[in-house]
């Protein structure tokens, strides 16, 4: 597997990158045209009337050969959340130890999922905490918007799938969060 990073164009917006992996630069670029990549790059916050059927390629780069990576469940990656028992001390030094012991694969994995999980949090509910949606928002600023909803992934599969945004609003009145979730995503320096 191959990773190139490709630079494109939307008319009256700023470049959009995007980092796709496939076997050649041909699957790559379909893949980019068929709408299947959707991890973009600084410049992701875009108008929203955007037309990106008008989107256009203006650069390919070759960014590396990947080794065959063997791939986690969804639920061997919810299994290891969970087991890092997160909610009982907060304590994300322990969890960045005890994540040092994960082979690479599953800790890139892993990774990548927690980061999904809690930016789909971070979109689905970014009315309720703008206030947009008429129940007075959820107090928490930008950077604890992003420790709460890390809160709720790291809290398990369990958690995050009953989560509203009642209950965000109310993490929030009660200051039952913690800073912060991903940071057990750094990898042990000692």
């Amino acid at each position: 597997m191959k990773v190139f990073r490709f630079t494109t164009e939307v008319p009256s917006v700023k470049t959009i990158q995007y980092i796709v992996e496939a076997e050649s630069e041909e699957e790559a670029t379909e893949k980019l045209k068929s709408g299947s990549v959707m991890e973009r790059d600084e410049g992701e916050e875009v108008d929203e009337d955007i037309n990106w059927g008008e989107e256009t390629i203006v650069d390919v780069l070759f960014i590396e050969e990947l080794e065959p990576m063997v791939m986690k469940t969804e639920n061997e990656l919810w299994e290891i959340i969970e087991k890092a028992n997160w909610k009982s001390d907060h304590d994300y030094n322990r969890i960045v130890k005890e994540w040092s012991n994960l082979d690479e694969d599953t800790f890139v994995q892993l990774a990548r999922f927690i980061n999904a999980k809690a930016s789909i949090l971070m979109h689905d509910y970014e009315e309720a905490w703008l206030d947009r949606d008429g129940n007075g928002g959820i107090g928490v600023s930008d950077d604890g918007w992003m420790d709460l909803t890390a809160d709720v992934v790291g809290r398990g599969e369990q958690f995050y799938n009953d989560v509203t945004a009642d209950k965000l609003r109310k993490m929030a009145d009660e200051n039952d969060y913690k800073e912060c979730f991903l940071y057990c995503l750094h990898k042990d320096l000692d």
